[in-house]
C-alpha cells in the first residue's frame, strides 16, 4: 500500500472510502451509483481502501480537505450481500440429477436436468457467492462433467441428436461430482459466517445499510454536505449491524459537519478560518454570536452535554435502544440547520446584490 503522502496523489472520499487515483499504478474503475442504481460518476482508480479506525486526522493532497486516516484495510466491499434464494434454487436443480435412474438414457432425457443444474451452479462461482474456494472447485467439477455431455449454448445443445445414447458411466460422473460437492459443502457451510440482520424499528435493513441518508426528504438531503451524508450512511450501517456506540460516533460527526456549513452560511467563513477550537462548545458559542437560531443552538448544546461529550469517553457505551433514539435526535438537528441554511440562502437571493 502506498503512503497517502506520496505525490502525486489524487484522492476522494466516498461513504467511508478513500479512493486513490492517477498515481501511475494500474487500476480499475470506481463507479458511484445512486439508490436506484443509476450511475452518477466514474473514475479510474489505482486503489480503494476502507477507513476502519477514525482517530488520527491528516490532510490529503486533494484540496486540503481533512479526512480521518489511521489504519487502512484493503478491499472495496468487505461485507458481501448474497441472494439466499440462489441456494434454494441450487438444491432444487441438483436434486433431479441425482434421481436419474441407472442405465443409458437418451440425450433428450438428460439435457434439461443437466442444463438447469449447470445454470444454478454458475452464480455460485461469482464474487458475491457464499461458496468458499473448496466449494467453488467442487462446483466447477460438476460443471465440467456436465459440459462433457451438454454443450454450453442452447443452439449447440439442440443440434445434438436428441436420441443419442448417453452412457450410464457418463451420467454417474455427473452424479458423483454432485455428491462430492455436497460433501464439500457439508464441511464448508458450518464455517461460513452468515447472519440475518433484523429490521430496526421502521427502518428496513436495506435502507439502513445502503442509503440511510434517505431518512431526509430530498429537499433537505440535497443541501446536506457530502461528508455528513457519508457519516449518516455509516451510522445507518452501524445501527443495522448493531454497533450502537459506533453509530453515535458517526451521527455526531455528521452533526458537526452540518454545524460548520451552518456557520459558513451565516458568517461567510469557516470555523477553521476563524481559528475556533475544534470542540462543540466553542462551535455552538460561535454560532450564537453570528445569529444562529436559539432553538437550534440550545438543542445542540443539550446534545453536547448529555450525549455527545459523555460518549467520547471509553467507559461510556451506547445501547442499541439509545442509538435508535440518537439517530432521530441527530437527524432532527441536521434537518433544522439545513432548513435555516436554506432560509438564509433565500433571504440573500431576495435581497439581491
Amino acid at each position: 500500500m502506498m503512503s497517502v503522502a506520496d505525490p502525486p496523489v489524487k484522492a476522494r472520499m466516498y461513504m467511508g472510502w478513500i479512493v486513490f487515483e492517477d498515481h501511475g499504478l494500474e487500476g480499475g474503475t470506481f463507479i458511484r451509483y445512486d439508490q436506484h442504481g443509476v450511475e452518477l460518476e466514474r473514475w479510474r482508480v489505482a486503489a480503494a481502501v476502507k477507513i476502519t479506525e477514525l482517530y488520527t486526522w491528516h490532510t490529503l493532497p486533494n484540496g486540503g480537505k481533512m479526512m480521518p486516516l489511521n489504519r487502512l484495510e484493503g478491499g472495496v466491499f468487505p461485507v458481501k450481500r448474497f441472494n439466499a434464494f440462489n441456494v434454494y434454487t441450487l438444491g432444487k436443480q441438483l436434486f433431479p440429477v441425482l434421481r436419474i435412474q441407472q442405465g443409458n438414457h437418451k440425450f433428450s432425457d438428460v439435457m434439461f436436468p443437466f442444463w438447469a443444474a449447470r445454470e444454478a451452479l454458475f452464480p455460485q462461482l461469482e464474487d458475491d457467492t457464499i461458496f468458499l474456494d473448496a466449494s467453488k472447485r467442487a462446483a466447477k467439477s460438476v460443471i465440467e462433467a456436465i459440459d462433457g455431455i451438454v454443450p454450453r449454448t442452447l443452439k449447440e445443445a439442440f443440434e445434438v441428436d436428441q436420441n443419442e445414447a448417453v452412457n450410464q458411466y457418463r451420467i454417474e460422473w455427473v452424479k458423483d461430482a454432485i455428491t462430492n460437492l455436497e460433501t464439500v459443502l457439508t464441511n464448508d457451510m458450518p464455517g461460513i459466517s452468515t447472519y440475518f440482520v433484523t429490521q430496526k424499528g421502521i427502518y428496513r435493513t436495506e435502507d439502513l445499510i445502503s442509503h440511510a441518508d434517505n431518512h431526509f426528504l430530498e429537499d433537505i438531503r440535497k443541501d446536506i454536505p457530502e461528508q455528513a451524508k457519508g457519516d449518516i450512511r455509516e451510522a445507518g450501517k452501524c445501527l443495522a449491524y448493531e454497533v450502537p456506540t459506533a453509530c453515535a460516533f458517526h451521527l455526531w460527526r455528521a452533526v458537526e459537519t452540518v454545524m460548520g456549513a451552518y456557520y459558513l452560511k451565516l458568517h461567510g467563513k469557516t470555523f477553521v478560518q476563524e481559528g475556533i477550537m475544534r470542540s462543540w462548545d466553542p462551535f455552538i458559542k460561535a454560532l450564537d454570536k453570528v445569529g444562529a437560531d436559539k432553538k437550534i443552538t440550545q438543542f445542540l448544546d443539550h446534545i453536547r452535554k448529555e450525549y455527545r461529550n459523555p460518549q467520547t469517553h471509553p467507559e461510556e457505551m451506547v445501547s442499541l435502544s439509545e442509538a435508535f433514539g440518537l439517530f432521530g435526535a441527530a437527524s432532527s438537528s441536521i434537518n433544522q440547520m439545513i432548513l435555516e441554511i436554506q432560509k438564509n440562502g433565500q433571504a440573500a437571493a431576495q435581497a439581491g446584490p
